[in-house]
């Protein structure tokens, strides 16, 4: 019987799930240097999961919880780190998730013939001047994040995985 409830389990968390390939490129303006990272990321209902194949890393953020996995290590994030990196995440849920009315309640939404600006309202604005969304047919094909510190991080959807 646990045996057939852990499948049910599996079985239903691969219905939410939709994973895709990406581009990473993340920018540092204190160095000016560019570092471009390819993995792949999978949506669950309330969980985010991201995977660096070449470089062995992963973030897995569920429950409010994050966990970066390097070598097959736990590794600890200082507190600054883990609030930044949640707040991405939450962002990049949000985004997969499609909620306009949230969406519209923390970002000024500026839509352009190119991209949709959208323009932090909320504490958010501490760590990001803006992101920028690219889509083609309703899909988001790349999102760019401008930091306040000058630094910027862009990710390309290359391809549904399933």
């Amino acid at each position: 019987m646990l045996k057939l409830f852990s499948i049910y389990l599996l079985f239903m968390s691969t219905l939410y799930a939709q994973s895709y390939t990406f581009t990473e490129l993340r920018y540092s303006d204190a160095l000016d240097k560019s570092i471009s990272l390819d993995g792949e990321i999978s949506f669950f209902k309330n969980s985010l999961n991201i995977k660096y194949l070449k470089y062995n890393k992963s973030l897995n953020y569920k429950d409010s919880v994050l966990t970066y996995i390097e070598d097959s290590k736990v590794i600890d994030l200082d507190t600054l780190q883990v609030q930044q990196i949640t707040q991405y995440f939450e962002i990049l849920m949000l985004l997969h998730e499609g909620n306009d009315t949230y969406i519209n309640k923390i970002f000024t939404v500026v839509k352009r013939d190119v991209n949709t600006q959208l323009i932090p309202k909320t504490s958010l604005s501490e760590y990001i001047k803006k992101i920028e969304l690219y889509k083609e047919q309703g899909e988001i094909k790349k999102i760019v994040l401008f930091l306040k510190n000058d630094d910027s991080i862009s990710i390309g959807i290359n391809e549904k995985i399933y």
